[in-house]
């Protein structure tokens, strides 16, 4: 099957990230400068002023976050779903400190505005504003150390979207009830049509999608076991044509009868591109739902919502490729192999699988087989090799580390590869130090996150 014409999203350059750095400066600065600028009303006291603008800048920053959850392709495919994802979060964190700065910052000029959190001054203001402060709080500390207190995903995503649209609407009421820099009628139409904007993201994402799913069901014909905390679910679509995507995207997949449930997890899709009408999801026993998975019964009706992520495995078929995964990481490197092999793609390519031992290396097997067909190299890292090994095996006894890299990665690769990593977070941040000590440069380097919720 011939190859198709791809656009080269691999490479995050330093011009994507200051593009889009720019427009979102622009965006938290657009809405305040504007009130500022324009109708600038009576000035107050300079401390005043100022905790008013950084009041105005958190408002715009929260209603940016609503387009930077990842979400929304078109924001998110100059810089990468991995990069976006986290500058979510730090967003978030400073649109915290933000509002945390505009309260301080006026009570500190001047103390009687201590009055808008007293109860008795104004019940129904006081309640709001004092909510808005702990919903912000618990919004940044789940997000935080959800993880570390045992908070489940489908509690977080509940209470951070509810959250999160709290947040919006008292925020717009704040500055249509002060009406001090929002008096004009453009102005509050200004701030109202910000909210909304967020509000209407927000419902595009909880329940438009989930309807347009509905009628896109997927069918899960095989729960296939690949070794003791690992198996795959093979989808075909029931109705419709498939999924088309590309190697190292991945899905939002959600299992029942319902495409509105709150239990939906990402995974990177194992099967090859050539094949839109048959999905292979790769999944490892890490969690409450990833622990299920082996007890799907065949049969189950599920929902695919994607494909989201870089397209890393584009571009010019003579640049090579190194491939670095960990674990179930390894699942996009089986796509792209799969892929490779589907397609006639040749491409010069070089694969480090690392796992505890052997048999715990999902698809090794198959991936030695492919390695060979397709021309390209496959090294196994183990924590524990075996004493005996087949014939052509490389293997490497050990971890991923700077010396292991070194000693085996050609020098010509260090400044003409892609370097793919995929694998747990600790595994990622010791290969990326180690390459960057390499002479890699960080723009050759995509980062696929296997832990994104």
């Amino acid at each position: 099957m011939p190859q198709r014409q791809r656009t080269d999203a691999f490479i995050r350059r330093p011009g994507h990230l200051l593009a889009w750095g720019l427009g979102a400066t622009a965006s938290v600065l657009f809405a305040p400068a504007l009130t500022y600028l324009l109708a600038p009303g009576p000035w107050r006291h300079w401390g005043i002023e100022f905790g008013v603008g950084l009041g105005f800048m958190a408002m715009a920053l929260m209603c940016l976050q609503f387009a930077t959850s990842g979400r929304f392709l078109a924001l998110a495919r100059p810089i990468g779903q991995h990069t976006m994802m986290r500058l979510h979060r730090l967003l978030g964190v400073i649109a915290g400190m933000l509002v945390l700065a505009h309260a301080l910052g006026l009570i500190v000029a001047n103390p009687g505005y201590l009055a808008f959190l007293d109860p008795r001054v104004n019940l129904p203001r006081a309640v709001a504003l004092i909510g808005v402060t702990l919903a912000l709080i618990t919004i940044i500390g789940l997000s935080l150390a959800r993880r570390h207190i045992g908070v489940s995903y489908e509690v977080w995503r509940l209470l951070h979207g509810g959250l999160a649209a709290m947040i919006v609407v008292v925020g717009a009421a704040h500055i249509f009830m002060v009406g001090h820099h929002a008096g004009p009628l453009w102005q509050r139409a200004l701030w109202i049509g910000l909210a909304v904007l967020a509000l209407a993201l927000l419902a595009w994402s909880r329940v438009v999608r989930p309807w347009q799913q509905l009628r896109r069901p997927w069918r899960i014909v095989e729960v296939r076991p690949e070794h003791a905390r690992t198996c795959t679910l093979v989808l075909m679509p029931e109705g419709h044509a498939g999924l088309a995507f590309e190697t190292g995207q991945h899905v939002w997949l959600t299992v029942g009868e319902s495409s509105f449930s709150l239990q939906q997890h990402p995974f990177t899709i194992a099967s090859s591109d050539a094949r839109p009408e048959r999905l292979e999801l790769t999944i490892k026993a890490l969690g409450d739902f990833t622990a299920s998975v082996p007890d799907i019964p065949p049969g189950s009706r599920a929902y695919l919502e994607g494909p989201y992520g870089a397209r890393w495995l584009s571009g010019a078929v003579d640049t090579p490729v190194v491939m670095i995964g960990g674990g179930i990481g390894i699942t996009p490197f089986a796509s792209a192999l799969r892929s490779m092999r589907d397609r006639g793609i040749r491409r010069p390519f070089l694969l480090f699988h690392a796992a505890a031992s052997l048999d715990r290396a999902t698809f090794h097997a198959e991936l030695r087989q492919l390695a060979t067909e397709l021309g390209g190299r496959l090294i196994t890292v183990l924590e524990s090799a075996p004493a005996e090994r087949a014939g052509g095996e490389d293997i490497e006894e050990g971890r991923l580390d700077h010396r292991l890299l070194a000693d085996r990665l050609d020098p010509a690769l260090l400044t003409r590869a892609r370097f793919v990593l995929c694998g747990p977070r600790p595994m990622l941040r010791q290969v990326q130090t180690a390459l960057r000590e390499l002479g890699v440069s960080r723009w050759q380097i995509h980062i696929e996150d296997i832990a994104m919720v």
